[in-house]
């Protein structure tokens, strides 16, 4: 389930097990719809000049050899009561191989014209078996920080 939109629905945009937002497993050991992918855990969408860096992790199985995965990143108008998100545009799809260490940190960057301040961001997570996960949590598009204590 790559590049497709997906709003105002009445429960999860993508919801692969019991009903509600499936926890993140380490490792992505568990098996289930999806084989219960992990979606990408976003921790940060901050303004960069004339792009959003958003900063995310996803926790993947420990392998032997690095694997494609593929990042799918959305803006929608608001996120879902759950925290989580839906997917209303599209924005930008990474490739990234991961699986030599379980849990990986990375950085994605979108044209601020695509995301503007205050808009929300959520993303997807597909395995290289195709299997997409539910959502990520939502997080608003932030001005960067310039001073940390106040002006100095």
């Amino acid at each position: 389930m790559r590049h497709n939109s997906i709003l105002a629905s009445a429960f999860l945009g993508i919801d692969l097990g019991a009903v509600g937002v499936t926890a993140n497993d380490p490792d992505d050991i568990d098996t289930g719809p999806n084989g219960l992918q992990n979606f990408p855990e976003l921790q940060r969408a901050v303004v960069d000049g004339a792009s959003v860096e958003v900063d995310f992790r996803l926790d993947v199985p420990t392998t032997p050899r690095q694997l494609p995965y593929y990042f799918e990143f959305y803006r929608s108008a608001a996120c879902d009561s759950s925290g989580n998100g839906e997917g209303e545009d599209h924005l930008l799809t990474l490739t990234i191989n991961l699986g030599g260490i379980s849990s990986e940190q990375r950085q994605a960057s979108i044209a601020l014209a695509d995301l503007p301040l205050g808009s929300v961001v959520t993303a997807t997570a597909t395995d290289p078996e195709g299997n997409t996960s539910e959502f990520s949590s939502c997080v608003t598009v932030q001005a960067q920080q310039i001073f940390a204590n106040g002006l100095e």
